[in-house]
């Protein structure tokens, strides 16, 4: 997988593979920085995406999470 290096005009988001400018302005608002300073793979708007649709899921099948971790501690406590 080839690297992206400063020179590099747009920077790809890996999940949507929408272009960004690739200079410090853009990278903090589109991607952000992780608490060790590592760049994001995805930008916000993918990050976003991925916590709604996520809590969206669960919310949705609450019941059958709930079943299927009481069948778990039955098996695990057997």
């Amino acid at each position: 997988m080839a690297e992206e290096s400063k020179h590099d005009k747009y920077i790809i988001c890996s999940k949507c593979k929408s272009k960004y400018i690739n200079d410090e302005e853009h990278i903090s608002n589109d991607f952000g920085y992780t608490r060790l300073e590592d760049r994001y793979k995805t930008c916000a708007r993918c990050r976003v995406r991925n916590k709604v649709n996520c809590k969206t899921y669960a919310g949705n099948r609450k019941e059958e999470l709930v079943a299927y971790r009481k069948t778990d501690m039955k098996i695990s406590t057997s």
